[in-house]
């Protein structure tokens, strides 16, 4: 567990989440401290994520999962079991509140594999998939989750599809692509749905291309979708600015690096199979960077100033990025696994469920602090 300091605020103990020192008249962040105990330094505060251990797993094991936030909840929802049947797909949602308490809210209106979630206002979205493991057909509704768990339906996306990019643009979610069946051409959209804080869908303008699993992060006045397929991998990235008009920018460096997608510290991140993850600015330039210690298709999400992308095939490697684009490999999950549902709750990043190599799908929730 990371350290803390603790100070007095209104008669209740506050947990210190930064520290400054001046130097050369600069404010710099603080990122350990420690006293003498002994004739021996002790850790006695850290603002560096470290590995908290395990936490109350999940309910069942599945892959697949999402993961959004509404008030103090981390909620995972959907996802998929063992096998190929019909009921092979779930409709379950885990909550973790700051204390890593997991309650079950009412299941998502569908079963859902292959969606997508995002938070938007006080609400957590689920939106599209399917309930076959085969992945035809798909769903066109969308779950809403309040703080307090309550779960009703928002606007019906403009078409049934799965496999969308998603990200969250000032008071906006925006969900991109996807599509029916097959990886190929034919089965992909250009469709991007536009959600607000009530809720409410309009039509935003398409992709420049037709992709499933377009990668989503915002950076900046910018929305951002990279990359995607079908076919041999997409290079692009479509850009949209607070009024929501599509420009082009930079294309990626290589088609893997659309397998995962975070933002920190004024930068987009997209990280896969490559040596180097493509990074953005709010200017939308383009550089290469060391993100990624190992070249592998991570899950990814930002918490606490930090980017963090986790296992991958065969991995259990944790990598964190921060503001200054500097990475960190910490602590490895306890399982390595892909296909984990990343969240961030409170002083807490949680990666849950998964599967390994060998199709064993895990319930098992590795805690990190920040």
């Amino acid at each position: 567990m990371a350290k803390g300091i603790y100070v007095g605020a209104g008669g209740v103990a506050r947990r210190m989440k930064k520290a400054y020192v001046g130097v050369a008249g600069k404010a710099r962040a603080v990122r350990k401290m420690y006293v003498g105990v002994g004739n021996r330094a002790r850790l006695c505060y850290s603002a560096e994520p470290e590995y908290a251990g395990t936490g109350v797993p999940l309910a069942d094991p599945k892959y697949g999962a999402k993961a959004a936030t509404a008030g103090n909840s981390a909620l995972i929802g959907g996802g998929r079991f063992a096998g190929t049947a019909s009921n092979a797909v779930c409709n379950t949602v885990d909550a973790y509140d700051t204390s890593l308490t997991r309650t079950t809210p009412a299941a998502l209106g569908d079963k859902r594999y292959l969606h997508s979630a995002v938070p938007l206002g006080a609400y957590a979205l689920f939106a599209g998939g399917t309930a076959t493991p085969t992945a035809r057909g798909g769903y066109n509704t969308v779950d809403a989750y309040d703080a307090s768990l309550t779960r009703t339906s928002a606007a019906a996306l403009s078409r049934m599809r799965t496999r969308m990019g998603c990200t969250v643009l000032g008071s906006r979610a925006l969900f991109a692509g996807g599509g029916h069946g097959g990886l190929t051409t034919g089965g992909a959209f250009t469709t991007v749905d536009v959600y607000d804080e009530a809720l409410t869908r309009t039509a935003g303008t398409p992709l420049s291309t037709k992709r499933f699993f377009p990668a989503g992060a915002t950076v900046g006045s910018h929305a951002l979708f990279a990359g995607g397929t079908p076919k041999d991998g997409s290079l692009v990235v479509d850009a949209y600015d607070a009024s929501l008009t599509l420009t082009a920018a930079a294309d990626l460096s290589s088609a893997q690096n659309s397998y995962a997608a975070a933002a920190v510290g004024g930068y987009a991140l997209f990280a896969g199979d490559t040596a180097d993850a493509d990074v953005y600015d709010a200017s939308l330039t383009k550089t290469t960077v060391g993100i990624l210690s190992a070249a592998r298709q991570p899950d990814a999400v930002t918490a606490g100033g930090y980017a963090f992308f986790a296992g991958g095939d065969e991995s259990s490697t944790v990598d964190v990025c921060d503001a200054s684009l500097t990475r960190t490999t910490l602590t490895a999950l306890s399982e390595a696994r892909d296909s984990m549902a990343a969240a961030a709750v409170g002083d807490y990043v949680l990666f849950a469920g998964g599967r390994n190599t060998d199709s064993l799908y895990h319930d098992t929730v590795d805690v990190y602090t920040i």
